[in-house]
């Protein structure tokens, strides 16, 4: 980085950030930081994943409480996992599926 020049914009990206030395922050002239979704935040993005795709009643509120603390990344890969398993199992998407999707993806949760 200290030998880059020309008329770019570099852009960096980290989940480490506290495993990065210091000086390294100095290089860059703007760092923005993305919490985790609040929960209507996670209920919007929830209710995009779903879309239209049946599903037992009251699922979406199960999701987002079963997936606070989440990140979107995790929320997309929870959900999208559940999903595929509803589509092989010929099933609506239920809490089961979503559970099963939880536990198999194991996301490092945030307690706030």
């Amino acid at each position: 980085m200290d030998e880059f020049e020309g008329d770019s914009i570099l852009v960096a990206a980290t989940n480490l950030e506290t495993q990065l030395d210091h000086a390294i922050w100095r290089r860059f002239d703007t760092k923005m930081t993305y919490a985790m979704p609040d929960e209507d935040s996670r209920r919007l993005y929830i209710s995009k994943l779903v879309g239209t795709f049946e599903q037992e009643h009251r699922l979406e509120d199960y999701i987002c409480e079963r997936l606070a603390g989440c990140s979107y990344a995790d929320v997309e890969q929870i959900v999208l996992k559940a999903k595929r398993k509803a589509i092989i199992g010929s099933s609506a998407l239920n809490r089961q599926l979503i559970s099963d999707a939880y536990e198999e993806y194991r996301p490092r949760v945030l307690q706030g």
